[in-house]
């Protein structure tokens, strides 16, 4: 992230180092990007033409299919069989909007448990307390699950499974990804990846960037509205349209968020500094 990007740190004691250096205008750095927003700015303060390389998966190696860990992993945080597992799989800071998928699930119209799978604190404790006083205004069921995630599986010290994002992703039925800012969208990328039904903010990269791919999402534009709600509650109803979206999503990802992606920007960076 630039540091004229978050508003929480756009007054500090040290602005004058932060033009000068972060990032620096010398003729032997090359600058690389992963938006367009951030490409146009670069371009603007600093005179300096910088690439794109976006957020990537690796499209090229599908996800295994599910074993039995995300059936697990949704026993045990409580999911019943005839309930939504609505995954919300962002950091707990206000810029995620966070209550727009509150509202989404508390207006399906059917159960649905909105389970949120990252960590709580790195920006402060107030926005988690001012979730958890929301979720009890619109009488959402909240599982708070970042203590039972871990990058392998393995038992904690109390003896309990912990399980990978990728269990989180393969259990959930809904993904919500009601950000305001993104720098990209890397979860939304492990979305298409694991093949979920995505509800998405239209924050600005959004649209800049990945909506002109045309993926299959189901779009807010900045809240909740009852047709975005019908058409959740429809989709999820059409498991042939589901598997529709996902397959187109998944052939876009592999199109233009693969590994290849960044092979193809390096290699071209680096054939500009050295040139055959």
């Amino acid at each position: 992230d630039l540091a004229w990007e978050r508003r929480r740190i756009m007054v500090n004691s040290a602005d004058d180092i932060l033009r000068a250096a972060f990032p620096p205008a010398l003729p032997n750095v090359r600058h690389v990007c992963i938006n367009s927003l951030q490409q146009e700015h670069i371009a603007l303060r600093l005179g300096r033409q910088a690439r794109i390389i976006p957020n990537v998966m690796d499209f090229e190696n599908p996800p295994p299919g599910a074993d039995g860990y995300p059936a697990q992993l949704r026993r045990e945080l409580g999911v019943a069989d005839d309930e939504l597992f609505v995954l919300l799989p962002v950091r707990i800071v206000p810029r995620k909007g966070i209550e727009n998928g509150m509202e989404l699930a508390a207006r399906l119209d059917r159960p649905a448990k909105l389970v949120l799978s990252h960590e709580i604190g790195d920006e402060g404790m107030g926005y988690a307390d001012r979730i958890k006083e929301y979720a009890a205004l619109l009488d959402v069921d909240l599982i708070w699950a970042a203590h039972r995630m871990s990058e392998q599986r393995e038992l904690d010290d109390q003896g309990r499974q912990l399980y990978m994002l990728e269990d989180f992703y393969d259990a959930a039925d809904l993904m919500t990804y009601t950000s305001r800012i993104e720098g990209f969208g890397k979860a939304f990328l492990e979305g298409v990846y694991h093949r979920v039904p995505i509800v998405v903010n239209r924050y600005v990269v959004y649209d800049l960037d990945i909506r002109p791919k045309d993926f299959r999402t189901l779009e807010m534009n900045g809240y909740i509205t009852e047709e975005l709600v019908q058409a959740t509650c429809e989709l999820l109803d059409d498991a042939e349209r589901r598997r529709e979206w996902a397959d187109a999503n998944y052939e876009l990802g592999l199109r233009h968020y693969s590994h290849q992606a960044v092979r193809d920007g390096l290699r071209a960076e680096l054939e500009e500094i050295f040139p055959a």
